[in-house]
């Protein structure tokens, strides 16, 4: 989540570039013979359908096919995005300015926009960019720690769904607190997916910390867990750094409600918990 000094119709924003991320799983040579048996598993509360689970004997581990509701809510919160930045840029090429007003007045937090009563903007803003870069980060490192979450049997769209509004929310909530906390709460501004990306992050570092990740230029894999402390350590470096256009509050706050919805619910799937409960 990326904030600004004051409102505004269009503005020009810095990120920080942390490079491309992508989860690579290791994929099995599935062969139909007698070295691969299937089984289908139910998967709870997260509608129709099951999971399909292979084992090969020529790698001596089971794999799983992703829910197919974890990847509609996943595909959802990628396409609402990218309607959003469409929209902004559609505002800004074409002078509309009533198209321009109502992004800014329903898409862009603020203590202001909370006040006046909108106080879907909490929300909202989490599905608002209008920098391509911020966009194209924000959707990359969330599609590579959604199909991890999703990856893992018995996590479904219900789990998926409540990760993904839970983590914008209270990322916003952080992002309001600091300002208020600081006195500048009529003076900032705030827009991004960057909670809710970091939400994800959390949840999939617990689920499953060794899971390889690339980042660009970087030619070989690095442990989620290792990103996860580098970027969580950058966030806290620059919390408190007024001259930051970044939102590291609403980071630490998707952060934070991450961690807390694997403790309650996402540990009973497995991960460093290993609670070994029945799933929701």
């Amino acid at each position: 989540m990326l904030s600004r000094s004051r409102l505004s119709a269009l503005g020009q924003f810095s990120t920080k570039q942390f490079g491309r991320i992508r989860a690579v799983p290791r994929r099995p040579t599935i062969q139909m013979n007698m070295n691969m048996n299937m089984n289908r598993i139910p998967r709870s509360g997260s509608g129709s359908g099951s999971a399909v689970r292979f084992f090969s004997e020529r790698s001596g581990h089971w794999y799983y096919t992703q829910h197919r509701s974890t990847k509609y809510v996943a595909n959802t919160v990628l396409v609402a995005n990218a309607a959003v930045f469409f929209a902004w840029q559609y505002a800004s090429i074409y002078q509309n300015r009533k198209l321009m007003q109502f992004l800014n007045e329903n898409f862009i937090l603020s203590w202001r926009a909370v006040k006046e009563g909108r106080i879907w903007t909490l929300l909202t803003s989490a599905f608002s960019h209008t920098n391509f870069a911020h966009f194209l980060f924000n959707c990359l490192a969330f599609n590579a720690f959604a199909g991890i979450i999703s990856g893992i049997p018995g996590v479904g769209g219900i789990a998926v769904a409540g990760l993904a509004l839970g983590s914008a929310v209270t990322g916003s909530l952080a992002f309001l607190a600091q300002n208020r906390e600081k006195g500048r709460s009529s003076m900032r501004s705030a827009l991004g997916a960057s909670g809710m990306v970091c939400g994800f992050s959390a949840a999939a570092t617990c689920l499953v910390p060794k899971a390889p990740m690339y980042i660009m230029f970087i030619p070989v894999a690095i442990p989620l867990w290792a990103c996860t402390a580098v970027f969580l350590g950058i966030d806290l470096f620059y919390l408190d750094d007024d001259s930051s256009l970044v939102g590291h509050a609403a980071h630490l706050g998707g952060f934070g409600f991450g961690l807390a919805y694997y403790a309650l619910g996402l540990s009973r799937f497995g991960g460093i918990l290993r609670a070994g409960r029945r799933g929701f």
